[in-house]
């Protein structure tokens, strides 16, 4: 799975080392100052790295709040990742913003960075077997409606091939009916020169 970490530049030491343990634990975890290179279009960049990443965990302190580059990269995956998962984790007793005030966080108040980790770990297997379900699911209904379309195409043919067959003996008989009437309209036309 593809994380996305975002945080201030001011939690960048605990950012690094919950970056390497989530790696330990098998993440992908990407941030800004692992991605981007001099000449980058940051904005753009970072915009590409969210829309690719699976889901959003978010650091949020007392610095978090005053960093512009945090609430874009929230505000854009957000807007751009419907369904993805945003993992708040708040690092003290800082405020979410209103745009996470729904959302349940992760408290890492005092914790360690590997303590941290594996409540995010947690959280994220969580929603891995949630969205495993969900594709089962999925996955079931699709195999249900292709036996269902295998079965109504069947039976579909079959009717079609049922009918074909009344509609050829209708034809026949009104060809025979057709032929016999023109055999009939000779005989009488040979008849009437006859006399």
């Amino acid at each position: 799975m593809r994380i996305f970490l975002a945080h201030s530049a001011r939690d960048l030491s605990i950012a690094s080392a919950l970056s390497s343990h989530l790696r330990e634990l098998g993440y992908e975890v990407v941030r800004p100052e692992t991605f981007l290179e001099p000449g980058d279009d940051i904005e753009r960049r970072v915009k590409e790295e969210l829309f690719r990443a699976d889901a959003l965990v978010l650091l949020w302190s007392s610095h978090s709040g005053r960093s512009g580059n945090m609430l874009m990269e929230l505000g854009f995956f957000l807007c751009s990742s419907a369904g993805k998962p945003v993992f708040p984790v708040v690092l003290d007793d800082s405020p979410l913003p209103l745009d996470l005030a729904d959302r349940l966080f992760i408290s890492a108040s005092g914790d360690q960075p590997d303590d941290i980790a594996l409540k995010i770990a947690s959280a994220l297997s969580r929603f891995e077997g949630e969205n495993k379900k969900k594709k089962q699911v999925a996955e079931e209904r699709k195999q249900v409606v292709e036996r269902t379309a295998d079965v109504y195409i069947a039976q579909s043919l079959a009717a079609l091939a049922d009918r074909e067959k009344k509609y050829q003996l209708w034809s026949l008989l009104c060809y025979s009916i057709g032929y016999l009437t023109i055999l009939v309209g000779l005989a009488f036309t040979i008849y009437r020169i006859a006399i």
